[in-house]
């Protein structure tokens, strides 16, 4: 990608690597966690970045052989800044804003801080749906909510810190235990060269095991990411006990016949017990797991999960490592009874997260 004689060098993950004007007039971008640390020049002058919680860029300071200096940076909430400095950096929110236009560069498609809107529609169609009223503007940002969700790829709202991390850092994210679970991972295109092949295998739909997966993400995505935000946790653990408990959608208490809509496994303490979680509809009586909660069939997956943030968020805020959250859950009331559910809802989480950023 180029600007006039200026040419950009991309990562997998949507992050700038580095800006070329010539051999000798160049910008190098050092990340960590998906974090800008640092900018480094052809004349040796190095820049250090200290951002906020959201990824916005704060303050600089930058290190040269004869002296050096400090800037700082603040920002009306939508990202419009308060009083201008020089751009073709990155600033609001982990997007890089450009001088010419003055416009944030989100991967898939730019952004106005100054009407807090995108130029252009939201060209991920799952990241609305319509149990969620706030995502049927597809040119809003981050569903007016910019103090608490950032949108660093143009398609669909994450958790600073803790679901973003993973989705700057790209499809990276290590093995995701396939195999430990027994639902038919063992596809033989696993492993099969991820990065090089012109569709990556995970992102595969041809593969049934795959769609079924990334049909789960594409159409809890969104509502993933708020039960995540009250949780304390990514979307992608969120989303994975649901995957867990549900089979991705098409088992368990969800394809019950008295159509519970009940996605974390809700249970209640007899048929009487109609109002135990906010947005409970009903009861049902399942054959193996006795009195659970019903939803209604257009919001049952995000007031379930509420329920089970009003269940666990006290001891799971904050957590980012899978075994430990899956031990967790295991602890209080998930898994009865099997001793393998923790390898199986990390093992699901990882199968999640590798797929997180494939395209709709």
């Amino acid at each position: 990608m180029s600007k006039s004689s200026e040419k950009y060098l991309y990562g997998p993950g949507g992050q700038l690597l580095e800006s070329y004007r010539a051999w000798n007039d160049f910008t190098d971008y050092v990340y960590f966690g998906g974090r800008l640390l640092y900018t480094l020049s052809a004349g040796q002058a190095v820049t250090r970045i200290y951002s906020d919680r959201l990824g916005s860029t704060r303050v600089t300071e930058t290190i040269e052989q004869y002296g050096g200096g400090w800037t700082t940076r603040n920002y009306y909430p939508f990202g419009e800044e308060i009083t201008s400095t020089s751009n073709d950096q990155y600033k609001f929110a982990s997007t890089y804003r450009d001088s010419t236009t003055g416009l944030d560069y989100a991967v898939n498609r730019y952004y106005a801080s100054g009407m807090g809107r995108f130029l252009s529609a939201d060209p991920y169609q799952a990241s609305g749906g319509p149990a969620d009223p706030q995502s049927w503007n597809r040119y809003a940002y981050v569903q007016n909510d910019p103090a608490n969700f950032i949108d660093p790829k143009g398609m669909y709202l994450c958790v600073p810190g803790v679901t973003c991390a993973l989705e700057m850092a790209g499809s990276g994210a290590g093995n995701d235990g396939m195999g430990v679970v027994n639902e038919g991972d063992a596809s033989p295109k696993e492993g099969s060269g991820v990065g090089h092949d012109p569709v990556r295998s995970e992102c595969d739909r041809s593969d049934p095991t795959n769609k079924r997966a990334l049909d789960f993400i594409d159409a809890h995505r969104a509502d993933a990411a708020k039960i995540g935000a009250a949780a304390g946790i990514s979307a992608q653990f969120a989303l994975a006990v649901a995957a867990q408990e549900t089979g991705y959608g098409t088992q368990g208490i969800v394809a019950a016949p008295g159509n519970t809509n009940n996605y974390f496994g809700l249970h209640v303490n007899g048929q009487n017990d109609t109002n135990h979680y906010a947005g409970q509809t009903g009861v049902y009586k399942a054959a193996r797991d006795g009195w659970v909660a019903t939803f209604s069939s257009a919001s049952g997956f995000l007031d379930s999960g509420k329920g089970f943030v009003s269940l666990m968020k006290g001891g799971v805020n904050g957590m980012t490592d899978p075994a430990k959250f899956a031990a967790y859950l295991h602890g209080h009331g998930y898994g009865t009874g099997d001793s393998g559910y923790e390898g199986k809802l990390q093992s699901v989480i990882g199968r999640i997260s590798r797929r997180w950023d494939c395209p709709h």
